[in-house]
C-alpha cells in the first residue's frame, strides 16, 4: 500500500510545485482539529503521517524557498517516510498545545508546526 501512496505522493508534489500555493485554502480542507483527532485514533498510522509526508516531499523537491515558507523538515537515517513516521507525533502534539491553529487547513499546520519544531539552520 505505501508504494502506492508513495506514487500518488510524488505525483501531488510534482502538481504542488507546478501550480501556485494555495494560501487560504478555502473550504473543503481538513482542518488542524480534524488531524489531530485522526492522529489520535489508535489506526491513525498513514491518515497522520501522509500528508505529513507529502509536505516535507514537496518541499525537498521544490526547492524554492518561497514555497511553504521554506521549511526545513528532518532527516531520517533511513528515508524521508520514516523521518515523517518518526516525527508525526512531535507535529500533532505541536498542534495539540496551539489550538489557535484548530481552524486552520490542516496543510497550514503541519507547516507551522515544522517551523516552529525544525527551523531552518545555515550549514
Amino acid at each position: 500500500m505505501w508504494n502506492l501512496g508513495n506514487t500518488v505522493g510524488l505525483s501531488l508534489t510534482l502538481l504542488a510545485c507546478a501550480s501556485p500555493a494555495h494560501a487560504d485554502s478555502s473550504p473543503p480542507f481538513r482542518t488542524v482539529a480534524q488531524f489531530i483527532a485522526d492522529c489520535s485514533r489508535s489506526t491513525a498510522g498513514v491518515a497522520c503521517t501522509f500528508p505529513i509526508y507529502i509536505l516535507w516531499q514537496d518541499s525537498a523537491i521544490c526547492k524554492d524557498p518561497g514555497k511553504h515558507d521554506h521549511i526545513c523538515p528532518p532527516k531520517s537515517s533511513q528515508t524521508d517516510k520514516d523521518a515523517a513516521e518518526e516525527h508525526a507525533g512531535e507535529v500533532a502534539q505541536w498542534l495539540r498545545y496551539h489550538p489557535e491553529m484548530s481552524s486552520r487547513s490542516d496543510h497550514d499546520g503541519i507547516i507551522e508546526a515544522t517551523k516552529a519544531l525544525f527551523p531552518c539552520r545555515k550549514e
